[in-house]
């Protein structure tokens, strides 16, 4: 116990010493599944996300369901962070055999985003509608070592036609003194 509070109070005094940092998170996304193995669940050309000051970031405007997606929905989620020239994964990395159950859960950190949208079923051309939510609204203390690249790639699977199929989307971020 003793030891984690050193470990707290060496975290904020270097995040203290090398001043604040803020996370901006990229206004493009990609696309990561080969053309093989993909499907598309959703239409985004709707949805764009807006940076403003170089500081904040919002997802704005709508999304439309091309497929009924009913529970269960599986999905891969996890976070890489740029060391020269090559991705390294980081601690996390998770597996939900039904998002659907876990889109809503308080203690997610996704939670903040999620809680603006119903959950599950949805049905084919129905739309989630954002009307400038923040995403980069975190409250946590963000050490040096945190500065760089970041990504975070979120990949869902579907069978179709008896074959296991995975669409695929990334976001980059970057985390950096204010």
């Amino acid at each position: 116990m003793k030891n984690n509070f050193i470990i707290f109070c060496l975290c904020i005094l270097f995040s203290t010493t090398f001043g604040k940092l803020g996370l901006t998170v990229d206004d493009n996304y990609e696309k990561c599944a080969s053309p093989e193995e993909s499907f598309n669940t959703l239409d985004v050309s709707g949805a764009e996300i807006v940076t403003v000051n170089d500081t904040h970031s919002y997802l704005n405007g709508t999304a439309k369901f091309l497929v009924d997606l009913d529970p269960p929905w599986p999905i891969h989620f996890y976070i890489e962070k740029l060391y020269g020239n090559k991705w390294a994964t980081t601690g996390v990395d998770r597996m939900f055999e039904d998002f659907c159950e876990d889109m809503h859960r308080p203690y997610e950190p996704w939670f903040k985003l999620m809680s603006h949208f119903k959950g599950c079923p949805y049905k084919k051309d129905e739309l989630l509608v954002a009307n400038m939510i923040r995403l980069n609204e975190f409250k946590m203390v963000y050490t040096p070592s945190f500065k760089g690249r970041w990504r975070a790639t979120i990949e869902h699977y579907r069978e179709i036609d008896g074959i296991r199929k995975k669409d695929c989307t990334r976001i980059y971020s970057e985390i950096a003194e204010e």
